[in-house]
């Protein structure tokens, strides 16, 4: 919340400019964009929970800023999910973020 402070000391007129924040989440015009980027070490696929991204190879899909995504790494048979790098980070196959900038994330998995 802003405040603005005025002390009064004869007659006075006090204005106040009011915008719209512009829109998030799915569908309206003018709402901000990033781009979420996918890149893999090795054969495996990288799919989201949100339509766009499901990739075998690197790919990338643009997101209203505050979308939440998650990611989800799967293996090729006989091979492992080992780690994410980028905008995510750790083992689990898992990755959940939000949206607020332009990110790229990296699915490792073995050879």
């Amino acid at each position: 919340m802003l405040t603005c402070s005025v002390t009064i000391s004869d007659a006075v007129n006090v204005n106040a400019l009011f915008t719209a924040n512009p829109p998030t989440g799915g569908g309206g015009g003018g709402a901000t964009q990033f781009t979420l980027s996918i890149g893999r070490s090795n054969p495996g696929a990288v799919t989201s929970d949100v339509a766009s991204i499901n990739c075998g190879n690197a790919c990338s899909a643009k997101y209203d800023a505050g979308t939440a995504v998650t990611l989800t790494a799967t293996p090729p048979g006989g091979k492992t999910f080992v780690s994410w790098g980028g905008a995510c980070s750790g083992a689990s196959n898992i990755c959940a973020m939000t949206i607020s900038s332009n990110v790229t994330a990296l699915a490792t998995f073995s050879k």
